[in-house]
């Protein structure tokens, strides 16, 4: 549950996190329904709702490229937290700002408060693996729109899972997922962009559970994938990758 579901701070002046009291007791039911043992899933179907909240911050000017920065840097910063959340404020464009959305997301519960930074602005998180599979599945569906492309991406990923092989899914990405970014994007291209295109094919909370760096504790991992320990007797592999980048110098200007 550390792992999983703790990790919210609704206030700047305090330290401790809180657990998600909904994911808490949807897994305690389950533990007592299945006599001890881990559900299928660690994901109450009741937060499946918030995806809607994504694809509405998504479809705003600048959303996406805000929920892309939360998956590469687990943070935004925005200058206060706004509570005005009107009728007149949902459908006017023009009050669609940075601050706007992270709010919304903050009260939605999709991110909590990190700190309060030096600079006076608000910095903003993903409180938990949990959260992040959300985002995560809203990225793979905008980075790989077509369903049957997805699936032969989830076939590689799934081959380097269970048998080790990296080949497939490196090439998958490089012949099926980079010829659709725009030129101008490639610009932009990092580590971090190839760690977000590699969660979105490898995630699986159903077998894997996804170590984050706070979590972690023993130092820096791009993408840590330990299989559940209910999960050890089928064929899958821990998976622990260190992701680098070298640009293209023709993109740089």
């Amino acid at each position: 549950m550390v792992n999983l579901y703790d990790g919210y701070i609704f206030s700047p002046y305090i330290q401790k996190r809180m657990y998600n009291p909904t994911l808490v007791m949807y897994l305690l039911k389950q533990l007592e329904e299945l006599d001890g043992q881990l559900p299928e899933s660690l994901i109450d179907f009741n937060l499946i709702p918030d995806r809607g909240r994504l694809e509405y911050i998504a479809g705003l000017p600048g959303g996406k490229d805000l929920i892309m920065e939360l998956n590469q840097n687990n943070r935004i910063e925005i200058s206060k937290i706004t509570p005005r959340f009107g009728l007149t404020d949902m459908i006017e464009k023009s009050v669609k700002t940075r601050e706007f959305m992270g709010s919304y997301l903050y009260f939605m519960g999709m991110l909590t408060i990190e700190k309060k930074l030096l600079s006076g602005n608000m910095g903003l998180t993903i409180p938990n693996p949990v959260t992040q599979n959300l985002y995560i599945d809203g990225l793979a569906r905008w980075i790989i729109a077509d369903p049957l492309e997805r699936d032969m991406g989830f076939d590689a990923a799934n081959q380097f899972k269970q048998q080790g092989k990296i080949a497939p899914l490196r090439k998958y990405i490089e012949n099926r997922v980079f010829p659709t970014f725009h030129w101008r994007d490639k610009r932009w291209v990092n580590e971090l962009t190839i760690k977000t295109i590699f969660m979105c094919l490898m995630m699986d909370e159903t077998n894997f559970l996804m170590i984050s760096e706070r979590q972690s504790r023993s130092g820096y991992a791009d993408l840590a994938m330990i299989v559940r320990p209910d999960r050890r007797h089928f064929h899958l592999k821990n998976v622990l990758i260190e992701f680098k980048f070298i640009k293209n110098k023709k993109f740089e200007n």
